[in-house]
């Protein structure tokens, strides 16, 4: 299951009230969670039309996981960061990992193709001594999107979570919440998003599209 949250507009009144269910969303504008064959929703928080020239980098910060990974998608326009697309892939947790895996490349496939990015940004593998096994599956679902990354076309860049939290928060030890409010901060938002997964991709986006034009400024 995706949760996208991306700009709609208010469907007319020929939209079929069976396919479109009205919602209020993070910031009290309308959403329209569409009943498709999978279930998520879309939110209002920016354009999603694509005027980008050329030359303008798109960037897919993706913070992955065995039952939900963050995702987000980030161009530029007039040296602002503009978001297309942020959210979460919740994973069908009754399902075994091997499928789970199989349903994460699914969905990651559908956001690359749906908004051609060029570069990836993820987190650099680290340790975890504690935590071997949980270490072990986290590399499982990063592995798979590195590899539908680099099927269909995009560059990786690896990013270390102290640097971005130094660059983007103000601090390498910045908490999650300090990034959430950073993040909104640096796009304009007026609430900072959530979870925190989606938070941390977003973050991952920014200090990359930030490394691609040096002079990108937040959104007041």
């Amino acid at each position: 299951m995706r949760a996208r949250f991306v700009h709609r507009p208010t469907p007319n009144a020929d939209t079929p009230k069976s396919a479109s269910n009205h919602l209020t969303g993070w910031f009290g504008k309308p959403i329209w969670l569409e009943l498709t064959g999978r279930s998520w929703c879309k939110e209002s928080i920016g354009s999603t039309s694509m005027k980008n020239g050329p030359e303008t980098p798109i960037v897919l910060g993706i913070d992955p996981g065995s039952r939900r990974s963050g995702y987000a998608v980030l161009s530029c326009e007039e040296d602002r960061p503009k978001i297309e697309e942020v959210g979460v892939i919740d994973l069908t947790t009754s399902l075994d990992l091997e499928d789970r895996l199989l349903e994460l490349a699914n969905e990651m496939s559908d956001i690359i193709k749906q908004h051609n990015p060029t570069i990836a940004a993820l987190e650099g593998v680290f340790s975890h001594g504690k935590f071997p096994r949980s270490a072990l599956i986290l590399g499982h679902a990063r592995g798979v999107c590195l590899l539908e990354c680099r099927r269909l076309g995009m560059s990786i860049s690896t990013i270390a979570p102290a640097e971005m939290k130094r660059v983007i928060a103000g601090s390498g030890r910045a908490t999650k919440p300090q990034v959430q409010r950073a993040v909104a901060a640096w796009c304009g938002l007026k609430k900072a998003p959530e979870p925190n997964d989606a938070a941390d991709a977003l973050g991952m986006a920014l200090f990359q599209l930030r490394k691609l034009i040096p002079h990108l400024r937040g959104t007041p």
